[in-house]
């Protein structure tokens, strides 16, 4: 099938010469105009955006500078300070107030030593008197009741709160004559 071309109807040489070349030349022109106008602003839009960049890239490495350079000052002050307070504690070991407080704190810890010391001994003391008190009072029971049980009996069973139990009978104060 051959192909064939539109042709509207009633077309003929006066058709043709019916379209306004100057209107259809106006046209072009507007529209390439619009065109240029909207390439020009897209391009200097572009450019702003690249000039924008370029700026925040150079506040960016200037921020990193700043924070390097305080990092650093950073570091210095801590050294400084560090340096400084080993200084001081140098020169005060070094001074005799250092001297005098040590000798003041050694004898408040020579004092608190006695103290817990004399505590100590009269709780050991007290601990020992109760001990052969109770000693006495389980002699004292078995001469009076011939209670086998209490032959095993001792001091370190009762400060442990464990005494043997008496669930074998009856007690001898219990037992009938």
């Amino acid at each position: 099938m051959p192909t064939e071309e539109y042709h509207p109807e009633n077309q003929d040489d006066d058709v043709a010469s019916d379209v306004d070349l100057e209107a259809l030349k106006y046209l072009y022109e507007a529209q390439s105009a619009f065109c240029k106008d909207l390439t020009a602003r897209h391009k200097a839009r572009e450019a702003d955006l690249e000039e924008e960049v370029k700026n925040l890239k150079t506040a960016l490495q200037a921020s990193e500078l700043n924070v390097a350079v305080a990092r650093a000052e950073k570091d210095a002050l801590a050294k400084v300070v560090s340096d400084t307070e080993v200084r001081a504690v140098t020169d005060y070991k070094a001074g005799s107030d250092y001297k005098e407080e040590l000798e003041q704190y050694g004898a408040r810890c020579y004092r608190v030593g006695l103290n817990a010391g004399r505590d100590f001994g009269e709780r050991l003391s007290w601990v020992e008197r109760t001990r052969e008190a109770f000693e006495a009072a389980v002699r004292e029971c078995r001469r009076r009741t011939n209670d086998a049980r209490l032959d095993d009996v001792c001091f370190a069973q009762f400060q442990s709160g464990r005494m043997p139990s008496s669930d074998e009978g009856a007690g001898p104060s219990e037992q009938a004559p």
